[in-house]
């Protein structure tokens, strides 16, 4: 909230089952009369897929005039790339993905070679992703990111 509450951020608490699901649906909510982006941690995604699978929202996306986009920020971690496989098999033909490389966690050559794996190449190219490339920060606005 350091970080959004100025400008509307909301924080969800998705720890405890018995909250879990009403705290998820107020993105759908949103969605649906405002652009909403969600910041969610990693540790998080097991959540959001349940949410996903379990309520239909994006089969009625369209209905809601909704689209759900998912900015998979990444870097050359072997469990991230992992990551971004498990949510283009799971999600690629029904929300929209775009690939963001962290230039300040691996080199261009390192995602060059990651991309060029013929599952990840193919998943890329059967659902159009575009890949961005977020360069390397000087330290100060680095810094002031973190």
């Amino acid at each position: 909230m350091g970080c959004y509450s100025d400008i509307g951020g909301e924080a969800l608490d998705l720890t405890s089952d018995d909250k879990r699901n009403g705290e998820i649906d107020k993105i759908f909510q949103a969605g649906t009369h405002t652009d909403v982006v969600v910041n969610f941690p990693a540790n998080i995604a097991a959540v959001f897929n349940r949410w996903l699978s379990t309520t239909g929202v994006l089969e009625m996306q369209k209905s809601a005039g909704i689209s759900f986009v998912k900015l998979f920020v990444m870097t050359a971690d072997p469990q991230c790339v992992q990551a971004l496989k498990r949510s283009l098999n799971a999600w690629g033909s029904k929300m929209r993905h775009e690939i963001v490389q962290n230039l300040d966690a691996s080199y261009e050559e390192k995602y060059d070679e990651i991309f060029a794996e013929p599952e990840l190449s193919d998943l890329v190219k059967r659902y159009s992703i575009p890949i961005l490339r977020m360069p390397r920060l000087a330290y100060k606005p680095l810094s002031t990111i973190n």
